[in-house]
């Protein structure tokens, strides 16, 4: 009878533990790679990180979705490196523990390494009050998640990507191994020195980046496993038939590019050349790409307005499917009207420079839409010192306006 309590008692323990473990996300939802190196995690822990007033890319707070990205390794294995996934499902395991770990680290280095740019009197909203983990959302949301290639005794390191209250502009960006916070800096200022320095002192450590000399001669085949590339693959392909510009082989990279499947060759391909060639001014390249109508000629356009190339401004202009959609300082007219500014000295310009702005107009642009952080394609006012040429770039741009029938926000003293 004894014996029976106890396999009943074994039992209805086994079940509570299952359950608890389906709540909590903890074995049920643990991350599976399945070729994806731009993918999802689910992290209800760092739900908890819910500040309206931070910025949040692609994130679903309710289910604790967050985005994560996966360094890959230069080799043809289609699979992630075992540290890696340790450090995925290590982080899922113990979120709470790392997200104590993380306060305590911003409050012993982060907070102090602000102040040293910023003070709590001119920025009291930078710096509000934090007490413990329960805080943290006061001041930090939950960007991005970015597992590295560097590894250290059968762990990768991880970057946590946080807006800032300091800074929700370029972020707080913290650099995990395990439960250790290693360094930190923004989205785009960490240089991960500390973080080399401590991976030199594992017992076992690797900077991957290329695991075997790979030596590319064609276009690379995704593997059979998951049907996809690796996105140092994706870049090798896209990059492939500039070889064909740098040796000036021109039937070479015309039969390459016709003899791939259309989707392909004009996306990734069409595009990024016409850039290089516009740079390097070969004209029998630059013809043929615009004849094939790439998607995105913006990279082309900024060369060719860098040459002081109208004629061939205005030809990228014709074929350019996307200046209606491009705003802020993506937009082709904030990249001229800058550059407007910038040469206004030169009179012999002007005529050039209103023609392409009125073009612009023509194809369809609204100077009004705005893009991140409220800007739009009159964002580099801001920056025009010289009264006289910004009175006349107003008088081009409302001219334009009331040509197209576009409103002007009462906010602009026209």
């Amino acid at each position: 009878m004894r014996q029976i309590f106890f396999l009943l008692l074994l039992i209805t323990s086994a079940c509570y533990g299952q359950e608890q473990n389906k709540e909590g996300g903890n074995m049920n939802e643990l991350f599976e790679f399945k070729g994806e190196w731009q993918t999802r995690i689910i992290l209800k822990e760092f739900a908890r990180l819910n500040n309206p007033s931070l910025n949040r890319y692609d994130t679903d707070l309710e289910k604790g979705d967050f985005g994560l990205y996966i360094h890959d390794v230069e080799d043809m294995n289609p699979d992630l490196l075992p540290e890696q996934i340790n450090a995925i499902h290590f982080l899922q395991q113990n979120q709470k523990e790392v997200l104590e770990n993380v306060y305590q680290y911003i409050i012993a280095e982060a907070i102090p390494w602000y102040e040293t740019f910023m003070s709590k009197e001119d920025y009291p909203e930078a710096f509000p009050e934090m007490n413990s983990v329960n805080d943290l959302s006061s001041f930090i949301g939950v960007n991005e998640i970015v597992v590295q290639h560097s590894v250290r005794d059968g762990y990768a390191y991880i970057v946590l990507g946080f807006t800032s209250m300091a800074d929700n502009e370029h972020g707080l960006y913290i650099v995990m191994h395990k439960l250790r916070a290693i360094e930190h800096g923004t989205m785009s200022g960490l240089d991960m020195e500390k973080t080399a320095a401590d991976m030199r002192k594992g017992q076992s450590n690797i900077n991957v980046n290329r695991l075997e000399v790979v030596e590319i001669n064609s276009i690379i085949k995704p593997h059979p496993k998951y049907g996809k590339l690796k996105p140092w693959q994706e870049s090798t392909n896209r990059y492939f038939p500039n070889r064909f510009v740098r040796n000036d082989d021109f039937e070479q990279l015309k039969e390459f590019l016709e003899t791939h499947p259309k989707e392909d060759s004009i996306y990734h391909y069409t595009s990024n050349l016409l850039a290089i060639v516009v740079r390097m001014k070969k004209q029998q390249f630059i013809d043929y790409l615009i004849e094939r109508k790439p998607p995105r000629v913006m990279q082309a356009f900024e060369v060719a307005l860098r040459q002081l190339d109208f004629r061939l401004m205005h030809r990228l202009l014709d074929i350019a499917p996307d200046i209606k959609e491009r705003r802020g300082y993506d937009s082709f007219l904030y990249k001229v009207l800058m550059a407007y500014y910038k040469h206004h000295d030169d009179t012999t310009l002007r005529n050039d420079f209103e023609a392409i702005v009125n073009s612009i107009f023509d194809k369809g642009c609204d100077p009004f839409l705005e893009a991140k952080y409220s800007r739009n394609a009159l964002f580099g006012y801001k920056y025009f010192e010289n009264k006289i040429v910004k009175n006349e770039i107003h008088a081009l741009v409302k001219m334009n306006c009331k040509k197209h029938g576009i409103e002007i926000p009462k906010k602009y003293d026209w």
